[in-house]
């Protein structure tokens, strides 16, 4: 039988082993790790003396090789070696030439699978302590508007439907909370991520008598991961990291959108700063809220690298499995850009105009001071169901005449009204009366803010002792 000629076989280019090679290699998600890899090997190094595995003389060469090795490779003078799978070979190798026989001392009672686990977890406490400080950040932008805002009516929407009078600082104070939380979720990640696995070697322990502590202390850990195992297969502080990731960007999306729509022409609440919007190629007259768009759409990425780990992860046995290799591959790109996103949205979000008579005149249209009538039959002895039909057929009234509730003859439609009801479906005093301490009220606010302002200060306690453990695990490239 002829072979078609769409089926003839292309010419190989490559051997198989070379592209299982290509295939296998993580080397373009581990070579960020590559400053965090030489740290915790000098820690290692550390223990490796202690336990009188290498000498004295061999503990100082080895150490100042990985720190020349690290120099040489930011400088440019050394490349990483693409043919050599990950950056743990890629140092080791580079290691053995910078120092000689001494370097394969290094490998003594270790596993790579170890050394991924804490290569990890050092680099995800940067990006820990840049996901704290974005939030932060946003979190004072927000509460600057509260502060400046506490007073300033606006409409509030439920369905995206005219609903009640609220204040900006209201708003603002509203966003801020949720991002308060999502601190917190941060601060618990870090929690649970903060320990050493080093000493596991490849999920049965070491055969070096290592002194675990003693790695922990010189890298910033808080403590030991207690079973070697569960070391080398845990990814849960992974997975922590990228939830409290997806949820946040939810919540950004969410702040995104008002924006959005506070910018389109049916509210005209806000002007956008230029220096996070862009113009249109065509339409002169367009300046397009790009920062919010952006960021509202990394949330998909957010929430899909959260369940592309999941899915990674699910089904595997005990003990380390290549599957996991690809862990960096669904979350550190992830990551990194909603760390972009809280930055940029700072800086968008600072650059916003609020129009207060805008907003002060679209309460007029929407009738949100309705509720507020409806109670004041209440008081005057109307039972609320029918206080609430009285009002919705006015309502019906007002909208076919064009006319506020304010301007109609109240004391005609409704006789047990005394002339003090326009004062009390005035805007000004349906805010005041909201004055519960979780109401929109300019006092409720204002000591919302600052509670919201207090936790901030614990939050910057928390992001310094971030930065410590940081700074503990750096001072091991400068010196003991």
């Amino acid at each position: 039988m002829k072979r078609r000629k769409g089926n003839r076989k292309a010419p190989l280019t490559r051997t198989g082993s070379e592209r299982f090679r290509e295939y296998s290699s993580s080397l373009d998600t581990d070579r960020s790790m590559l400053r965090h890899e030489v740290i915790a090997s000098i820690a290692y190094v550390r223990s490796l003396a202690a336990a009188k595995i290498v000498t004295g003389d061999e503990e100082e060469k080895l150490i100042s090789g990985l720190r020349d090795l690290l120099k040489r490779v930011e400088s440019g003078k050394e490349v990483l070696d693409p043919m050599l799978e990950d950056v743990h070979m890629n140092v080791e190798v580079l290691l053995t030439e910078l120092v000689g026989e001494a370097a394969k001392k290094v490998h003594t009672g270790r596993s790579r699978n170890e050394q991924i686990a804490v290569d990890e977890r050092l680099y995800l406490r940067e990006r820990v302590a840049e996901c704290m400080d974005g939030l932060v950040a946003l979190e004072y932008v927000l509460l600057g508007i509260a502060g400046r805002e506490s007073g300033t009516l606006m409409p509030g929407f439920t369905h995206m439907q005219a609903a009640q009078p609220i204040t900006l600082g209201f708003w603002a104070v509203s966003h801020a909370s949720r991002l308060s939380r999502d601190f917190d979720r941060f601060v618990q990640a870090y929690g649970r991520m903060n320990s050493s696995p080093l000493g596991a070697g490849a999920f049965a322990g070491s055969t070096v008598p290592h002194d675990r502590g003693l790695m922990a202390s010189l890298l910033g850990f808080d403590s030991c991961v207690m079973n070697a195992l569960d070391a080398v297969m845990d990814r849960d502080y992974l997975a922590d990291i990228c939830y409290a990731c997806a949820l946040t960007s939810i919540h950004l999306s969410n702040l995104c959108e008002d924006v959005i729509l506070f910018a389109s022409p049916g509210y005209r609440f806000v002007r956008l700063g230029k220096a996070t919007t862009t113009g249109s190629s065509m339409m002169p007259q367009k300046q397009n809220p790009d920062a919010f768009e952006l960021a509202r759409g990394e949330t998909g990425g957010a929430v899909a690298s959260l369940i592309g780990l999941l899915t990674v992860l699910k089904s595997l046995p005990s003990g380390y499995n290549r599957d996991m290799q690809n862990d960096r591959t669904v979350s550190f790109g992830s990551i990194a850009r909603f760390v972009s996103s809280l930055r940029v949205l700072s800086d968008a979000l600072d650059e916003v105009e609020f129009d207060k008579e805008r907003m002060r005149d679209l309460l007029d249209q929407g009738y949100m001071n309705a509720t507020d009538l409806a109670d004041y039959l209440v008081k005057k002895g109307m039972p609320f169901r029918d206080a609430y039909k009285r009002v919705a057929a006015l309502v019906e009234i007002c909208r076919r005449k064009k006319m506020s509730l304010s301007r109609v003859d109240l004391l005609r439609h409704f006789p047990q009204v005394d002339s003090d009801v326009y004062r009390y479906i005035s805007f000004e005093e349906c805010v005041k009366r909201r004055s519960v301490d979780c109401g929109t009220a300019p006092g409720p606010v204002a000591a919302q803010a600052k509670a919201l302002e207090a936790r901030i200060d614990s939050q910057e306690k928390a992001l310094e002792k971030v930065r410590k453990d940081i700074a503990t695990s750096e001072s091991l490239l400068r010196g003991r």
